[in-house]
C-alpha cells in the first residue's frame, strides 16, 4: 500500500450531508468484502471527494 493514495472515511458527528442521513453512507463493497476505495484520477491530497 505505499505510494498509493486512497479514500480515508472519519468518524464525524451525525449529520445530514446532501439529505443523506449517516446511516445511508456505506464504505464496504459487500458484507463480505471490503477493497480499498480509489480516489478519482488526478485528485489532490487532502481533497473531499464529493457526492456524484
Amino acid at each position: 500500500m505505499q505510494n498509493r493514495m486512497a479514500v480515508v472515511l472519519c468518524n464525524l458527528k451525525p449529520a445530514k450531508r446532501r439529505g443523506l442521513s449517516p446511516a445511508a453512507i456505506l464504505s464496504a463493497r459487500s458484507p463480505d468484502r471490503v477493497e480499498i476505495l480509489d480516489p478519482p484520477s488526478g485528485e489532490n491530497h487532502g481533497h473531499g471527494p464529493g457526492l456524484h
